[in-house]
């Protein structure tokens, strides 16, 4: 057998074992008590990337209106110096 036909056969081996073990925690009664446990930190992790991205949203629109401030002070600006300018021709 040469050593790539061993590697491939580990790595069967290897799933053959980890499916095992998945069947047998998930078909347990203590099996059970892990799914629940997994679905209530699968439902934490949605309400916090949920509010994460209700907190974004806000930081972003806020974001958004300072930069509408910004560029109508800066147009605001130039338009004076421009007024102020074309006056002096």
């Amino acid at each position: 057998m040469n050593t790539n036909s061993v590697r491939k056969s580990l790595w069967f081996i290897t799933g053959l074992g980890i499916g095992a073990g998945t069947t047998w925690f998930v078909a347990t009664r203590s099996g059970q008590r892990a799914q629940k446990k997994l679905l209530r930190m699968a439902e934490d992790g949605r309400e916090r990337v949920a509010e994460a991205s209700r907190e974004c949203l806000d930081k972003g629109k806020e974001m958004i209106g300072h930069g509408k401030e910004m560029a109508e002070d800066t147009l605001g600006w130039v338009g004076e110096k421009l007024h102020v300018a074309g006056g002096r021709r």
